[in-house]
């Protein structure tokens, strides 16, 4: 269920959870979505806003390190969903859509080091 950020304090917004909980739909809060899959649990997808031609390592630095960033802000302003993933680790990945299907380029990971999936990216 896509949610725009303003709507966090919605009863839209507390459904919106409740499915993400249940693992019945995914919440997305542009650029970001969590998904709660049995097999893969909580995670947190920035989506790219670069065609793959144009991204550069630099780009898509920034743009997972700003997702991340971006749903911590909307962490800190809604209590019931710090209390969902209160404890729970949470991989952070940076997605590029392509209409088809969607691909992973990297991983933030706790620690800040990111690690690529794009082969042009890896050293």
């Amino acid at each position: 269920m896509e949610l725009e950020s303003h709507e966090i304090h919605s009863d839209r917004a507390q459904h919106a959870l409740a499915k993400l909980v249940t693992g019945e739909d995914v919440l997305i809060i542009q650029p970001i979505s969590l998904t709660n899959v049995e097999d893969e649990g909580l995670t947190l997808l920035v989506w790219s806003n670069w065609e793959n031609e144009k991204l550069t390592r630099d780009l898509a630095t920034e743009e997972v390190v700003e997702g991340r960033k971006f749903f911590e802000k909307i962490l800190e302003s809604w209590n019931s969903l710090q209390e969902f993933v209160a404890g729970r680790e949470l991989p952070c990945f940076l997605h590029y859509d392509y209409g088809g299907g969607s691909y992973r380029i990297c991983e933030l990971c706790l620690d800040g080091t990111i690690i690529w999936n794009l082969p042009r990216f890896r050293s």
